[in-house]
Order: C-alpha cells, then structure tokens, then sequence
C-alpha cells in the first residue's frame, strides 16, 4: 500500500478531526433541537440537514485511522468529504436562491421570508471547511519555505 508523505499526512489529519468534529457537534445540535429538545435556534431545526451534517462527520472522521496509519485512502476520506458538504451547501444555496426570488416578486408564501431562516449550519460549516482547508495549504507553504531557506535541516 502507498503511504504518503508526513507533511499530507499531519494536513489531512488536522482537516479530518477538526472538520469532522464541527459537522459532528452540529449535527447532533441541529437533530437535537429539531426533536425539541433544546431551545431552538433560526435555521437549525432541520431534521434531515441535521442527519446530513453526521453523514458529512462520519465521512471526515473515517478517514482519520487510515491516514494515522500512512494510508493514502485516509486523504480520500477528506476529500470525498469535502466533496460532499460542498453538494449539501450548493443545493441549500439554491433553496435560498429561491426562495429569495419568491420573496422579491412578492409571491404571498414568501411575504415574511428572512436569509436568517434558510442560512442552515450546511452553508456556514462549508465556510469553515474552505477557511480551515485554506488555512492548512497556506501553512503547509509556509513550513515547506522555511525548510527550504534553512537548507533542509529541521529544528
């Protein structure tokens, strides 16, 4: 089996355990306040995006013991994961989008719409997602100069 690089390694894992933690926590948040159990919160009393955001967490966090373990499988894990919160994202996006225009014609169902409503966990976790993946590439440049400038010598 191919083993990856110790530099992919410590990114992909730090991606899988802090990305699949939020969906995680979210997700059981979000399904907990759907089923009344919790005060509600605008936008996260879904049900089923709650279920979606645990299918998302249990994509990332299967990734982390392949990737513990050098296995280039564990990285697609994390990419099939972000993959997948990225199409739960874009379908929510649209769902926005329509309901917007329903409100913007003055369609009377939309009459009372708000963004807050609709801005679901799905939207703003994928932020996350794209801020945290961002964030690990650039610090992954930034030690791969470092190394080079002191002449490939650590520490």
């Amino acid at each position: 089996m191919a083993e990856i690089p110790a530099d992919l390694t410590e990114n992909a894992l730090m991606l899988a355990i802090v990305i699949g933690l939020s969906y995680l926590i979210t997700g059981i948040v979000q399904v907990v306040m759907a089923l009344g159990l919790l005060p509600q919160i605008v936008g996260m009393t879904d049900f089923l995006g709650g279920l979606l955001l645990l299918v998302i967490a249990a994509v990332f966090l299967a990734g982390v013991r392949p990737i513990r373990r050098g296995e280039r499988e564990g990285v697609s894990f994390v990419v099939v994961g972000i993959i997948v919160a990225g199409l739960v994202c874009g379908v929510q996006l649209v769902i926005i989008a329509t309901s917007a225009l329903g409100w913007w014609l003055g369609l009377e169902d939309w009459s009372g719409w708000t963004l807050q409503q609709q801005l679901t966990p799905a939207v703003w976790l994928f932020v996350v997602t794209l801020t945290v993946l961002a964030f690990s590439h650039l610090l992954n440049q930034y030690q791969n100069r470092e190394l080079h400038k002191g002449g490939g010598q650590t520490g």
